[in-house]
């Protein structure tokens, strides 16, 4: 049923605030925003002194009391700018306080004009996950564009440079870490309660994949992909790790926000063929990090051209050159050309990534190429050993 607005902006503004004793988020100015539409809430709160413990609190604080008064926690979505405007703030303030970034002027918005606020304005949280020394993205604006076979094959190129290096995937509706790497067991949690990360090849592992029954679908609204992120960031026992690469859903949704939001991302990595089609959304992933304060690593072409194993020549399937187009627009760093390559594509549907072959395979060379380019950007804080060629 649908929910009374007025209701639910009663109960939100009546928690207590995290920093203000006494006093609530009403009073002190937090709550920027609640809308309801049927039964799903959308909050929008404004914390910009708030640590990152304090964020999760009022976030389950709101959630509980809303529960209580019959609203579904699958319902309610919570956004919590960190950055740019403090407490009480309005919309028109928090919106020049980033500098009027849909305005298209320097100054903000024209007199009269209506400001826009971003979905997300602040930066990232300031905290790395315990233990990991870069935590890297791995994105895509459009699926289909090979994002998780370069993931999991750029990691474990990584660990074969000598990096300790993690996966963790969050491609919540389309986990695909189970297969490539050939794992099907279950996490188990420890004496302390943390949930100890699957281990294949020598990298770790973490995805909804090992949790969930095999052509089992994902039926979840954006909080339950939320908590489920957070959880992976905070309960799990990553151990030390100099790369943990983050396989992210195609798009800018709700996963990129509560990533973003949870931990800090080092860099993103961005996934493109050379097509048109993939280029557009390619473009609003890399504004997409740009707004959240995120540096782009680079842009690597996968699918870039196909080596016809009869005649030997290339051929540019999906056009030629929209990557390095694409980095050159942008002004980051062209990460280099992948090849369609049905052996890389055999091995991942084995469980056994073209990778493992080693620098010195031809099919696995790309890989290594885009691990020393990521090296030799500085992305972490690893010395990589002596690199076989």
């Amino acid at each position: 049923m649908a929910h009374d607005a007025e209701r639910v902006k009663a109960i939100v503004g009546g928690i207590a605030d995290q920093v203000r004793a006494g006093q609530t988020l009403a009073a002190a100015g937090r709550v920027e925003k609640v809308e309801v539409a049927g039964d799903a809430v959308s909050i929008v709160l404004v914390c910009a002194d708030y640590t990152r413990e304090q964020r999760f609190a009022v976030e389950d604080a709101i959630i509980e009391a809303l529960a209580a008064a019959g609203v579904d926690e699958d319902d309610v979505t919570v956004r919590i700018m960190t950055g740019g405007a403090g407490a009480g703030a309005t919309a028109a303030g928090a919106a020049g306080a980033v500098g009027g970034a849909s305005a298209g002027a320097p100054g903000g918005a024209k007199s009269g004009e209506k400001k826009k606020l971003p979905l997300y304005s602040g930066p990232p949280a300031p905290e790395l996950i315990r233990g990991v020394k870069a935590t890297i993205a791995v994105a895509s604006g459009k699926g289909g564009v090979g994002k998780s076979t370069v993931a999991v094959n750029l990691a474990l190129a990584l660990h074969m440079r000598g990096a300790r290096v993690g996966i963790m995937d969050i491609d919540i509706y389309g986990p695909s870490l189970g297969l490539l790497m050939g794992v099907r067991d279950r996490p188990v949690a420890g004496e302390d309660g943390k949930i100890w990360p699957l281990e294949k090849h020598g990298v770790s592992l973490m995805s909804l994949a090992f949790f969930s029954e095999p052509g089992e679908p994902v039926i979840w609204r954006g909080p339950m992909v939320g908590k489920l992120i957070k959880q992976f960031i905070d309960d799990v026992n990553w151990g030390e790790l100099d790369y943990l690469i983050v396989d992210l859903p195609p798009g800018t949704g709700d996963a990129q926000l509560a990533l973003v939001q949870d931990t800090k991302v080092s860099g993103a990595v961005i996934v493109t063929t050379p097509s048109e089609l993939a280029l557009i959304d390619a473009r609003k992933g890399h504004e997409m990090f740009n707004q959240v304060k995120v540096p782009v690593l680079g842009i690597v072409e996968n699918m870039s051209y196909y080596i016809c194993p009869k005649c030997e020549k290339r051929h540019d399937i999906f056009d030629h050159g929209g990557g390095k187009r694409a980095a050159d627009t942008a002004g980051v760093p062209f990460l280099g050309e992948l090849p369609l390559d049905p052996t890389v594509r055999a091995a991942g549907d084995g469980g056994e990534p073209a990778a493992l072959r080693g620098p010195g395979d031809t099919h696995a060379q790309p890989f290594f190429a885009l691990a020393d380019r990521l090296l030799a950007l500085g992305a972490g804080a690893h010395a990589p050993a002596e690199r076989p060629s």
